[in-house]
Order: C-alpha cells, then structure tokens, then sequence
C-alpha cells in the first residue's frame, strides 16, 4: 500500500474532492456572492474606486477557497512569515540550509492531514496536523545537507491515507 500511495503522489496534479455539508457555509457563501454583485454594480454604476475593486477581488478569493475542499494552495518555500510563504521555489541549493512545505488546506475542518516528504523512494518526514478551521495553513521543514541532492516529492495526504495533492522539488549543489 504504501509504494501504491508514494506512486500516486508522483502522478498526482489534481484536487480530489469531497461531498460537502450545507448550513452556515451554504448561508456565508450566498452572503459572499450577493456582496459580489453589489460591488460589481456600483463599480458599472461609476464607483470605479481602488477599494471596491480590491474588495471584490478579496470576496472572490473567499469565494473560490470555500468551493474548494481539500488543498486550496501547495508550494515549496524558503521560509515562512505572518503564516504566509515568502516566496515560491521549485529548486533550491543545499546550501541554503531548510527548505518549507507549505500548504492551505480548505473545508476540511476536524479532519486530520498529513504533510510528506519523499526522496529517493523513502519517507524521510511526516507532519500529522488536525485542521482547526475552514481555511487552514500549516507547512513542514527540513535542514538541507549535501547528501540531499536530486529531486525531491512533497504532498499531502488525508486522514484515509489519499493523495490530495504533491509537488516536485529539485536541491541541487
């Protein structure tokens, strides 16, 4: 099982998605989408202000996260600031000393995931996190020597064990 789940971990680029419930997320949502329209209305009508447009861009963000289940966003980082990623890499030198697995997971509240890291066909590190909100960040870190060269797997997996998402990182000298 376990070569099964680093194999689809290499191959997989897509969401996997759940049946969501309704209730107070349902009700925030259709909140969100009116907020929306109205924006979009006094924009059309001439209020072409920076705020609004910003705002509305926000809401959409909201929007789009609250429609996704799973991982709303993966990437590998040099470092993490204000719960944010300080930027995004896909290769990094050894010399640089750590390198982050960030991930936001989204409407997976109460439910356990697990960050992996993959190199050369072995787990080298697990991060089991319970998902305390709607929208959640966490990431994972490893210190980086020379005997880390080549291409690195990082991913996250639910609490059945499934691949929900995983990325590719190159370390190199």
């Amino acid at each position: 099982m376990n070569t099964v789940i680093k194999i689809l971990l290499l191959l997989s680029l897509s969401f996997s998605l759940y049946a969501s419930g309704g209730g107070y997320r349902d009700t925030y949502k259709i909140q969100i989408e009116r907020k929306i329209y109205q924006l979009d209305q006094e924009i059309k009508r001439g209020d072409k202000s920076l705020y609004k447009k910003k705002r509305k861009a926000y809401l959409e963000k909201r929007l789009l996260k609250m429609q996704t289940v799973g991982v709303a966003m993966i990437t590998f980082t040099t470092g993490v600031k204000n719960k944010e990623p300080i930027d995004s890499i896909k290769t990094i030198s050894y010399k640089q000393k750590e390198a982050y697995l960030f991930t936001e997971i989204a409407n997976m509240k109460d439910r356990y995931v697990t960050l992996v890291w993959f190199f050369n066909g072995e787990t080298i590190s697990r991060k089991q996190v319970k998902i305390k909100r709607i929208s959640y960040r966490v990431y994972s870190k490893i210190k980086l020597d020379k005997t880390m060269i080549g291409e690195w797997v990082g991913g996250v997996l639910d609490d059945t064990g499934k691949v929900l998402f995983g990325i590719k990182l190159q370390v190199t000298e």
